[in-house]
């Protein structure tokens, strides 16, 4: 779901086949490794075969993070759980009125980011411009949004401070999750875990949990 999500939005770049095990590799905010292996002799088939000095790997399962950790100068780690929505309609109806983001709200958005050391702002813009996005604007401020990631996945879900507990994020969830199965698609979201506030948020629309996954940089 993930690379054929991303690859749907980004050009593949370079490739290695090995047997049944691929390396694929595409840029968004940076360039993303993804991995298909199976087992441990696959996956050194292809790391032996490139340059792993800062590569990010994308998407991996558990025992490919355990493995880096144990054989690579690991950098950074995002630990997330996927979430799969398995219906194919919405039957929520949202509470405010919600509108696409526009390219200058990429600013307001990277400002109010826990994130802003892996996310910068050209590439909260270019998924504005290219994915789906929904934001809830209050006297002319944007105080809720959301926008779907490289992949497809919905996320950047944020909530002014002032202005939470009033519905706003679930209405937010709602148009993202229309617009998605609009495109005869499959709502997902990778939740980073301990991330309570929008796994509980995804619960409650009948989201199912699928698996771990994690984002992996190495020094």
């Amino acid at each position: 779901m993930a690379i054929s999500g991303f690859f749907n939005n980004y050009p593949i770049d370079d490739y290695i086949i090995v047997n049944d095990c691929a390396l694929i590799e595409g840029k968004s905010d940076r360039k993303w490794k993804h991995l298909i292996a199976s087992n441990i002799d696959e996956l050194n088939c292809l790391l032996e075969k490139i340059d792993l000095q800062k590569a990010n790997f994308y998407g991996v399962e558990n025992w490919v993070r355990e493995y880096l950790e144990l054989n690579h100068h690991v950098e950074k780690i995002f630990p997330t759980m996927r979430y799969i929505f398995p219906h194919s309609t919405v039957s929520f109806e949202q509470d405010h009125e919600v509108n696409s983001l526009i390219s200058e709200d990429a600013d307001h958005i990277y400002s109010h980011s826990d994130y802003k050391d892996v996310t910068p702002v050209h590439y909260i813009e270019e998924r504005i411009q290219n994915g789906i996005s929904s934001g809830i604007r209050l006297d002319g401020v944007l105080v809720a949004w959301g926008i779907t990631h490289d992949d497809g996945a919905l996320g950047f879900l944020n909530v002014l401070p002032e202005y939470r507990m009033n519905g706003l994020a679930r209405s937010i969830m709602i148009n993202m999750i229309s617009q998605v199965l609009k495109q005869n698609k499959t709502p997902f979201a990778n939740i980073v875990i301990g991330n309570e506030a929008p796994m509980r948020l995804v619960e409650t629309f009948g989201f199912k949990y699928d698996r771990p996954l994690n984002w992996v940089q190495l020094k």
